[in-house]
């Protein structure tokens, strides 16, 4: 029984029910391969699900405190109006699509930031820049998980 039912322990859990009685139980080799690759997507759906919202979020608060640097010292139009039409859409709801819609909004920001960055030829503007894409990167490479080389 699941005492805590969230969606990354649901995803869990059936990832540990197919792992611990259905591979034991199938002896075709193929299916054995799928059903490890269909574990294999439900972990990083497990992490994905639990994680999300907070990576959406954050994300998008590191990129609104760069643009607010940067707008206020070089009164870059470009980034401060990108940062008026993010803040001005900017959704306290806690739907995942409400957060998606607001992290695309902070891509545009982050964009704009990237322009004034790079045009300015700042070292310490563009390390800031380049700083949220390693960020975004890293964040990236957890959502979509691990490769697993599965049946070999």
């Amino acid at each position: 029984m699941i005492t805590r039912p969230s969606m990354a322990r649901l995803l869990d859990s059936i990832s540990a029910e197919l792992t611990e009685k259905i591979i034991p139980g199938l002896t075709d080799p193929t299916l054995v391969v799928n059903v490890q690759m269909m574990t294999a997507v439900l972990g990083a759906l497990s992490v994905r699900v639990e994680h999300e919202l907070a990576w959406m979020r954050e994300e998008c608060d590191r990129i609104e405190a760069a643009a607010d640097a940067m707008a206020a010292h070089d009164r870059a139009p470009a980034v401060a109006g990108a940062l008026a039409a993010y803040r001005a859409e900017r959704s306290d709801s806690l739907l995942v699509s409400a957060a998606q819609a607001d992290y695309e909004r902070a891509g545009e920001v982050l964009s704009r930031l990237a322009e004034a960055a790079y045009g300015s030829r700042d070292p310490d503007r563009i390390a800031v820049v380049e700083g949220l894409f390693a960020d975004r990167l890293a964040i990236e490479q957890q959502a979509i998980g691990t490769f697993v080389a599965v049946g070999r």
